[in-house]
């Protein structure tokens, strides 16, 4: 299946998470700064999507780290799962994951963002309904490099994470575009 993560050629299995079984933040970090290269030289565009699990302290209090790393083994295969095979899929911290969508506009990003903040709603995770809204959600930010570009890959990173904040500031569960619904 083109969408299995250890088919696709890396230079060690250090550029793998161990829990998700996607990419790591390093590796993505040097994927990033390939595609903009790509997308300058081509002129073409690309997404980032970053997306962060809400809440997150509170369902490892509840529920333990063995819970959570099933939750975000769950989240893991679910990316996978629903991508491209061009995309670059990767965990980015304790309860984040980031996505290099290729050739992929505003609008086609919030498509997967919203996929993606229906499937972590909807899926019964263990206990969640301890959790003050008796669900797990993601807040999600997405920056396409056709609005931000040119820059590096840190500052679509960190668009991105601001992005994310305004939603965890907004109560959470909500996707922030950049260059729509945010403050440059």
């Amino acid at each position: 299946d083109h969408r299995d993560l250890h088919s696709f050629p890396t230079r060690r299995s250090s550029d793998l998470d161990g829990v998700s079984g996607l990419f790591n933040k390093s590796y993505f970090q040097i994927r990033l700064a390939q595609e903009i290269s790509r997308a300058d030289r081509h002129k073409t565009i690309f997404s980032i999507l970053m997306a962060n699990i809400d809440d997150c302290r509170d369902y490892i209090r509840i529920c333990g780290m063995e819970q959570y790393n099933t939750c975000i083994r769950k989240i893991g295969h679910f990316l996978r799962e629903t991508s491209r095979g061009s995309d670059v899929l990767a965990r980015y911290g304790m309860g984040s994951f980031i996505m290099l969508l290729t050739s992929t506009s505003t609008e086609d990003a919030q498509v997967v963002a919203r996929r993606l903040a229906s499937f972590v709603q909807g899926y019964p995770f263990t206990d969640i309904e301890h959790l003050k809204q008796g669900k797990l959600t993601v807040s999600i930010g997405t920056v396409c490099y056709d609005f931000i570009g040119p820059c590096v890959a840190e500052r679509m990173i960190f668009e991105a994470q601001n992005l994310i904040r305004e939603a965890v500031k907004a109560g959470g569960g909500k996707i922030k575009v950049y260059g729509l619904n945010s403050t440059k």
